[in-house]
C-alpha cells in the first residue's frame, strides 16, 4: 500500500497496462490466475479489496505536463492526446465505476477486435479498442488498424503494411513527448 500513499501525496504516479488489467480481472473471478504471472499472493493478501481497489482506480494515460504523455503501450497514429484523453477516461470510468458494469466490462475485455478505430464505435467493442490500444498496441497500420501478434523488437520483419505505432506521422505532429513501456522487446531503446 506505501505505492498508493506515494500516489496520494503526489510523489508517485502509474498507469495502468495490460498486466493491471488482467489481475484485477483475476481479481473479480472474470479469469484464473496464472501461475507463470506470481499474482497469487497479491489476492490472497488480507488487504487485497483495497489494493484492488485502489488498482482499478488508476488512470491509463497521465498528462504530468503539458509536453508529456504516459501512457503503457503508445498511442495510435489516428487519435491526438486530447482524443486519446477522453478515450482513456471512458474505460477509466467502468474500472472505478460500479462492480457489475466493471464486471461486464472485463468478461468483454479479451480479444483482438475491432482493430480499427471509427468514432461510431460504441459499448464494449469501443471499450476494448480503447483498451488495447493503450495497453497492447506495438504494431498498427497508418489509419491505426492493430496488429497484436507481433512480439518481436524493431528489426522485424512485420506483417505487411504493419510498423511500429510511433513512426507512423501524425498530422498536424504530435508536440508531446510519449512515454511507455509495453514493448519488452525494444529493451528500453
Amino acid at each position: 500500500l506505501a505505492g498508493g500513499r506515494l500516489a496520494d501525496r503526489g510523489a508517485a504516479r502509474t498507469v495502468l497496462g495490460n498486466h493491471d488489467l488482467n489481475l484485477i480481472a483475476a481479481w473479480r473471478g472474470v479469469v484464473a490466475a496464472k501461475k507463470k504471472d506470481l499474482t497469487q499472493p497479491i489476492l490472497d493478501a488480507p488487504d487485497a479489496g483495497v489494493l484492488m481497489d485502489w488498482l482499478r482506480r488508476q488512470p491509463l494515460l497521465l498528462r504530468p505536463d503539458p509536453h508529456s504523455v504516459l501512457v503503457h503501450a503508445g498511442l495510435p497514429p489516428c487519435w491526438h492526446v486530447t482524443e486519446a484523453q477522453g478515450y482513456a477516461r471512458e474505460v477509466e470510468a467502468v474500472l472505478a465505476g460500479p462492480l457489475a458494469a466493471l464486471d461486464d466490462f472485463l468478461a468483454h475485455m479479451y480479444g483482438n477486435s475491432p482493430d480499427q478505430w471509427e468514432t461510431s464505435l460504441s459499448g464494449l467493442p469501443r471499450l476494448r479498442l480503447i483498451t488495447n490500444y493503450l495497453t497492447r498496441m506495438r504494431l498498427t497500420e497508418a489509419g491505426g488498424r492493430l496488429e497484436l501478434a507481433y512480439k518481436a523488437g524493431l528489426e522485424g520483419p512485420y506483417p505487411p503494411g504493419f510498423r511500429p505505432w510511433f513512426e507512423w506521422p501524425v498530422l498536424p505532429p504530435r508536440t508531446e513527448r510519449v512515454f511507455f513501456g509495453h514493448w519488452a522487446a525494444l529493451l528500453g531503446v
